[in-house]
């Protein structure tokens, strides 16, 4: 998944990897699409990020959220994700993916906003501050 206006949170937390990162925070777009069909195949991307030669993580999909942003529909999915086999020192025990799909305005018809955090590790982004991060979406 390519993000565009990508921001991270927690930057080198774990000393052994310079790009490690608690969580990151991004929009791309997508051709035209229903919106929740747009979020479902996004937060499917959890099915290969965390996985390693065949070893699948466990992953729980929520029911989507549908709500609006200035007037404007949105839906979301979070999928959460444990057992992630390790490849190395830095990979967390879980994560957490948030995708919010709206309708887009002049790049693409559909805005994809994404919210990807660690779980269990020291520091995480909590829960309540993806929550905030969402409820603060604004068209611009």
């Amino acid at each position: 998944m390519v993000i565009g206006s990508a921001s991270a949170f927690g930057k080198e937390y774990c000393e052994a990897d310079d790009t490690s990162m608690l969580a990151a925070v991004g929009i791309t777009g997508r051709p035209a699409g229903d919106l929740l069909t747009v979020a479902a195949h996004e937060v499917r991307a959890v099915e290969w990020m965390y996985s390693d030669d065949g070893r699948l993580p466990t992953i729980n999909y929520s029911d989507p959220v549908h709500f609006e942003i200035a007037g404007n529909p949105a839906v979301r999915l979070t999928a959460l994700v444990s057992d992630i086999p390790p490849t190395d020192e830095c990979d967390p025990p879980a994560a957490r993916l948030d995708v919010v799909a709206t309708t887009g305005l002049a790049t693409a018809e559909v805005a994809v906003f994404v919210v990807r955090a660690d779980r269990g590790v020291a520091g995480q982004l909590d829960d309540s501050s993806i929550d905030d991060l969402v409820a603060s979406l604004r068209r611009s």
